[in-house]
């Protein structure tokens, strides 16, 4: 089978998680339906490796270029693969036959293109096993959506893009509501193996950069790059913000108060060595503290 056709005319007009799903399909159906068709229902993508795209997947490739989808069977057939079909009689036979039990509404154009483009024996098959197999095509309902799992995600980022932009004063307000092409860059970022929770894990490391660094070659950080658009604009704009969020946590981390105001870090006690003479506060031990203390003495007294 030659996926050519379909990569030189039809994946450059589709996303490249779209482009994905439609070849995968094409090649997993390819000898149970033909060369060129595919079944692409929302259950089936949301059942597959593409479930967190199910939705969008199906609504772009039903109109991608050089393809046709039928809304109630669930099949789609790309154009250039059937223009470019070459089949023996045999083969040809069995095509006509699956072509007529799909009833989509492209398949009367999918053989008059296929009675085209045979020759010889292998046309008179196809020709004869079409008359005998065609049907009235069937009327059903389409199958059900599936769910959207990336709107709840992408309006929960939104939200914490808008509070993160609030932090800093007189910045611009882009609002809760996600835009056509922040949802894109959200679904190209999870097609890279990214999660929604690095994403805003980003969003927070992009916030404690802007602190640090409120302004960048005369630009306003936060205004310009404390943004979804900006941080999903690629892999390494995502890995940079995670990495900055990472070291804004690592500075939190940290200074443990006690009652006596004693401060300590991994266990350590900080002391200003600026205030002067520093001298060791003692040690106290609660009750059951010293208790115990006096019975290791004890017992290393006893032992020795």
């Amino acid at each position: 089978m030659d996926l050519l056709p379909v990569v030189e005319k039809v994946l450059p007009g589709v996303s490249d998680v779209a482009a994905g799903a439609l070849l995968y399909f094409l090649v997993l159906d390819a000898r149970r339906l033909m060369p060129g068709v595919c079944e692409l229902t929302p259950g089936r993508l949301e059942s597959s490796r593409y479930s967190y795209a199910a939705r969008w997947i199906v609504d772009e490739l039903s109109g991608a270029p050089e393809c046709s989808r039928d809304a109630y069977s669930g099949h789609l057939v790309a154009w250039p693969m059937i223009d470019a079909a070459a089949a023996a009689p045999q083969q040809a036979r069995a095509w006509a036959q699956r072509l007529a039990g799909l009833g989509a509404t492209w398949t009367p154009e999918a053989a008059a293109r296929l009675q085209r483009r045979l020759t010889g024996a292998s046309a008179k098959a196809f020709g004869e096993a079409w008359k005998a197999a065609v049907k009235a095509p069937r009327s059903r309902a389409p199958a059900a959506p599936a769910p959207d799992r990336v709107d709840p995600q992408l309006r929960e980022l939104k939200k914490l893009e808008q509070a993160l932009r609030a932090d800093f004063p007189d910045r611009t307000d882009l609002g809760d509501r996600p835009s056509a092409d922040e949802r894109i860059l959200l679904i190209r970022a999870l097609g890279l193996g990214f999660t929604a929770a690095d994403v805003g894990r980003a969003l927070r490391g992009r916030a404690a950069a802007c602190r640090r660094a409120p302004t960048w070659r005369g630009e306003d950080t936060a205004e310009g790059f404390l943004r979804l658009t900006w941080i999903l604009g690629g892999a390494d704009r995502l890995q940079k913000a995670l990495s900055e969020r990472l070291d804004a946590e690592a500075d939190e981390v940290g200074i443990v108060v006690g009652e006596d105001g004693r401060r300590f870090v991994a266990g350590m006690e900080v002391i200003d060595a600026s205030a002067g003479e520093v001298t060791q506060a003692p040690l106290v031990y609660p009750a059951d503290g010293a208790d115990t203390l006096a019975l290791l003495r004890a017992v290393g007294r006893t032992s020795t």
